[in-house]
């Protein structure tokens, strides 16, 4: 029997989201929510020019997931890619001791990968992750890169920080393999 997870995607809604590239994400949320247990958590952090939390940390019941879908059916496109203050936003939510391995945390940040508010924004990342981890909260960083032109060098270096998978996506399917690989 596996741990129970914790998800906190990371979402980017900005203008460079916009057509195929947001509908494959609300798929591929609503492909992995669906594919999640009553015991395991799902957050939504979304991103632009600045972050929100759109849904907390929330167990996912079968009621539960058909809120999450109507949440997930109101995402929309617009403003520049703050890739930044979503990972911050998103960090407070993994305020547990994973430590004991009863839960297993993930954050995935899901990109087109072209951050155009912070100069450097790798050194950011990674400084701001390096603080979390004097705390010991024990989590894995993946990146999922949509779309044929993403920046796949930042996604695959972001997701290097805390050891986690870099994972083009370019269609649905590609979802099925990148969640198999990180549950």
């Amino acid at each position: 029997k596996k741990n129970p997870v914790d998800l906190i995607f990371i979402v980017d809604v900005s203008g460079s989201m916009s057509g195929d590239k947001i509908q494959l994400v609300k798929d591929s949320l609503k492909y992995i929510s669906n594919l999640m247990n009553e015991n395991d958590r799902l957050a939504i952090v979304t991103f632009s020019s600045s972050a929100s939390l759109i849904a907390p940390l929330t167990y996912m019941t079968q009621e539960n997931k058909v809120r999450l879908i109507e949440v997930i059916e109101k995402l929309f496109d617009g403003g520049g890619t703050n890739i930044y203050s979503g990972i911050e936003k998103a960090l407070p939510l993994l305020r547990e001791d994973y430590s004991s391995g009863n839960r297993t945390a993930s954050m995935i940040l899901l990109s087109d990968g072209y951050d155009n508010y912070n100069y450097r924004v790798l050194d950011k990342i990674q400084t701001l992750l390096e603080s979390e981890e004097k705390k010991n909260i024990t989590f894995t960083l993946h990146t999922f890169g949509y779309g044929s032109s993403h920046d796949s060098e930042l996604m695959k270096n972001i997701a290097k920080i805390k050891s986690g998978g870099y994972f083009p996506i370019k269609v649905l399917t590609d979802i099925q393999d990148a969640y198999l690989t990180i549950s």
